[in-house]
């Protein structure tokens, strides 16, 4: 314990080395000098761009002092120069290893390389995973997100580059205008990535494991029922098995010939089943189907609430609104998932830290 605030501003000093390193010399933590560039500039004609992906990036946040982390992706067209690729990433990290803005990386790391090699042009892209969900649990984002969600209620944007265009609530600036205040007021950059609108019908939302994850179900309801109870059911379904599709009807062709094609090559495999008929293996297959539906058709799915009803998630639909005295038929659904999409590299941080200050003893 009487170590733990040397090991924590030994850490801190790591993180934040990048304040000791320059294109020309790099003096680490530690006092060891490193050149980051070491003449790695070669004359050469080649003048295709340079494209170096996928460079781990760790970085802290100015406003926070929490740890974020992601990717760089760096593109330059040389002019005469080429420089060594490692050395991008040694010059990425120059940006990286400090107290950062997610914006500004971007622009100081491509000012470097620049620099370095009086190149044509150069392209940086980010991408930025925070480590924790302090930003969205605060009450400035929450609202935000609700302003946002108005906007496009009323205001029916094609796609996110639409949006951006659109009037913010109770403001003559568009969306695309307000973000830098809101990426101020709030702390943290803002992206809207994507989003769904459901125009016709009924629509029901859930909302799991504290934000974690969202649906929003699409009903077309008859005889003036009210179908919410059935909406948040289904809705609950999608949260927990996230099914591929909604009904076996949007299988594809594809899809159908590749599961029967493992079908098959699993019952070649099976010396009780590989010298079987032909027509009897072809009845097999189509058990499996079925059984393919079932695991992944929300239609066709075993209703998980096995408390209310036993069946099918169709059967229980049709079985519901009958006792409400109308009519339900599924449309359409949607479900989000925090950090679907984006790629988070697990890394061991404090094994690197630690490696780091062996480096130095």
């Amino acid at each position: 314990m009487q170590k733990t605030p040397m090991r924590a501003a030994q850490a801190m000093l790591f993180c934040c080395q990048g304040y000791t390193q320059s294109l020309e010399v790099c003096f680490c933590v530690w006092y060891q000098s490193q050149e980051v560039i070491n003449h790695a500039v070669f004359e050469d004609a080649y003048d295709d761009m340079i494209i170096v992906k996928d460079i781990p990036m760790y970085s802290m946040c100015e406003h926070h002092l929490l740890p974020f982390y992601g990717k760089v992706h760096i593109g330059y067209i040389p002019r005469g120069k080429v420089l060594g690729l490692s050395k991008l990433a040694r010059i990425a990290e120059i940006s990286c290893r400090r107290l950062q803005l997610q914006e500004r990386i971007t622009r100081e790391i491509a000012e470097n390389i620049m620099k370095a090699v009086d190149c044509e042009g150069v392209g940086v892209v980010v991408e930025v995973n925070c480590e924790t969900d302090f930003c969205a649990k605060s009450d400035l984002f929450v609202a935000f997100v609700k302003d946002i969600a108005k906007v496009i209620a009323e205001q029916d944007p094609a796609d996110v580059d639409a949006l951006m265009n659109c009037k913010y609530v109770g403001s003559e600036l568009t969306v695309s205008e307000t973000m830098p205040e809101k990426v101020m007021s709030i702390g943290e950059n803002l992206q809207v990535r994507r989003f769904v609108r459901f125009a016709e019908n009924t629509s029901v939302g859930y909302v799991h494991a504290g934000g974690k994850i969202g649906v929003l179900v699409n009903l077309a309801v008859e005889g003036g029922i009210d179908a919410t109870e059935i909406g948040k059911n289904i809705a609950m379904q999608i949260a927990a098995l996230n099914p591929r599709f909604w009904d076996k009807s949007q299988v594809t062709e594809d899809v159908l010939a590749e599961e029967k094609k493992i079908a098959l090559a699993l019952m070649d495999t099976d010396p009780k089943m590989a010298n079987k008929p032909a027509q009897v293996k072809e009845k097999i297959v189509m058990g499996k189907m079925n059984k393919f539906y079932e695991e992944n058709c929300l239609m066709q799915m075993e209703f998980v609430r096995g408390d209310i009803f036993q069946g099918t998630v169709e059967k229980y639909v049709a079985d519901a609104a009958k006792k409400l005295g109308g009519s339900v038929k599924f449309v359409d659904a949607v479900r989000y998932q925090t950090g679907e999409g984006i790629e988070k590299k697990q890394e061991d941080f404090a094994a690197e830290v630690a490696a780091q200050m062996n480096m130095g003893k």
